[in-house]
């Protein structure tokens, strides 16, 4: 055995750093940050997410499909879609202040972000579920005080 090998060998596991599965992923974390950085500010214009490329670049495959379901069922019916406004700040209008994101791991491929910020003097509060995909982080779930983004998209055809 080389000495190296001996020594590592020889170290007491306490000695080892373990890294908590509680906490943040630096990717998640960020990807969560770069999406909310686009709506603070006076004017913040939010994410353009009218194509299916923008969807796609934050939402993972089954969500995506069905805010892309919706658009089409809405421009079909020239109605408006279930998804009237921004999914993430629940708004159709927004003058975002007091913004916090923190995430957690639940397990390598999964997180959760909890983002709370005041829109217009109002305070909201939204829980953003997140998965890993081979392309990065992706949002699964956003759940809000009254409802979560799949059940709104659902709703129409229930």
């Amino acid at each position: 055995m080389t000495m190296r090998r001996r020594l590592l060998l020889a170290l007491p596991l306490s000695l080892i750093p373990v890294m908590p599965l509680a906490a943040a992923d630096p990717s998640a974390q960020q990807f969560l940050e770069r999406i909310y950085a686009h709506y603070t500010g006076n004017g913040a214009p939010g994410l353009p997410l009218d194509t299916p490329t923008a969807i796609r670049q934050y939402f993972d495959p089954p969500l995506a499909a069905l805010i892309l379901a919706d658009q089409a069922r809405s421009a079909q019916r020239d109605e408006p879609p279930a998804l009237d406004g921004d999914p993430f700040v629940d708004a159709q209008d927004w003058l975002i202040t007091d913004l916090t994101v923190s995430v957690s791991l639940t397990d390598p491929q999964h997180a959760i972000g909890s983002v709370s910020f005041t829109n217009l003097d109002k305070p909201l509060a939204v829980r953003v579920a997140l998965v890993r995909l081979p392309a990065g982080w992706r949002v699964h779930e956003i759940t809000y005080p009254h409802t979560t983004l799949t059940h709104l998209l659902l709703a129409p055809d229930a």
